[in-house]
């Protein structure tokens, strides 16, 4: 997620990718398959910040925008493609939430970085990355 943020207010951008592919020998058939899914999807919405400071500590919270876009599913037979499947993706609208973040030697920039992995699914990897880069500045009424 991007986010431009102005006295705790903006416009912030999101965007949702995923890439796998798979394959395999159907011995019925006698015939080598294999199968590439990518997904797209990408988001804009009004969206505020939360900001909590408590002496070395930081945290915040922000809105992450819907996102929609495609998800696109390749199938192949004996290294040909068979069939090309485009449906439509979303991904609803959630907030980030980081806690306990320590306040580095400059206390105007906060930034900082979260990869969370889920392998839920034997040779899969789904990962989340998360980073900002706040920055104090002069309040603009």
């Amino acid at each position: 997620m991007e986010a431009g943020i102005i006295n705790n207010s903006g416009t912030a951008k999101s965007s949702s990718n995923s890439w796998k592919q798979g394959s395999g020998y159907d011995s019925c058939m006698k015939v080598y398959g294999a199968i590439r899914d990518t997904g797209y999807a990408t988001g804009n919405a009004p969206t505020e910040l939360e900001l909590d400071i408590d002496g070395q500590e930081y945290g915040f919270t922000v809105d992450i925008p819907a996102c929609s876009g495609k998800h696109i599913t390749k199938t192949y037979r004996n290294f040909v493609l068979d069939e090309t499947i485009v449906e439509d993706a979303g991904q609803a609208e959630s907030q980030i939430r980081v806690e306990r973040q320590k306040i580095g030697s400059n206390p105007n920039v906060l930034s900082g970085i979260i990869e969370l992995h889920d392998k839920h699914q034997k040779g899969a990897d789904f990962v989340q990355i998360w980073k900002w880069n706040l920055k104090k500045v002069k309040k603009i009424n």
